[in-house]
């Protein structure tokens, strides 16, 4: 089964405003500072504060400064959220989608992208056979708000509950499928998989499989 998107935190800070930087990165520091919830090199959280401490000056000192304080600013700048985004792809992956440990690390949570209601009917749909023996090629047209697209298949008669189905969840629209016994006449269904459970099924296509 293909899942959601898991929750995550932001990792590129690049174009984070220059006065703002330096408070999100000491929020990042400050919170993964002795976190059990993670783990690092020991090597990383100090070179982290270095860095921090290092742009705090720079940026100071642009404020009132020459072009070359400016332009020693942004590269302090650039070696700071580009380790940020080192870190904050580690926490990513340690967290794992845990919204309690996401949130604990210091760094922001990417917006979840918004709920588009329940998908239409498929369009498109269509099975053939495969070029492999036992293989049936499945394909529907692309929906620009479907996550994942759900393949069903099932041998002539269906059950009454589409649950009982075999379901060959894709990330894409169209999907070779193998496991399917020569001479077995299967009825097939697709639906498009959004943001919401309830889904809209297909007609059904019946096809003896080769």
């Amino acid at each position: 089964m293909i899942s959601m998107k898991k929750e995550r935190v932001i990792t590129d800070y690049s174009r984070t405003p220059d006065n703002s930087l330096d408070n999100l990165a000491q929020s990042a520091y400050d919170k993964l500072n002795n976190n059990t919830s993670f783990t690092f090199d020991a090597t990383v959280l100090p070179n982290l504060l270095l860095l921090i401490d290092d742009y705090k000056a720079k940026l100071d000192k642009s404020k009132k400064g020459t072009s070359t304080d400016v332009a020693e600013k942004n590269a302090a700048k650039k070696e700071l959220t580009d380790e940020l985004k080192a870190i904050a792809l580690e926490v990513n992956q340690q967290a794992d989608g845990d919204l309690v440990k996401l949130t604990a690390s210091g760094f922001n949570l990417a917006k979840k992208a918004a709920q588009v209601g329940i998908l239409p009917k498929p369009v498109g749909f269509a099975v053939k056979s495969g070029k492999n023996s036992g293989e049936l090629a499945f394909s529907t047209d692309s929906h620009k708000n479907a996550v994942v697209y759900y393949f069903y298949s099932t041998p002539v008669p269906a059950p009454g509950s589409i649950a009982a189905w075999r379901l060959n969840p894709s990330t894409k629209s169209a999907a070779n499928i193998n496991g399917y016994t020569p001479g077995q006449q299967y009825e097939c269904k697709c639906a498009y998989k959004g943001t919401v459970d309830e889904l809209v099924y297909s007609d059904s296509i019946l096809i003896y499989a080769q």
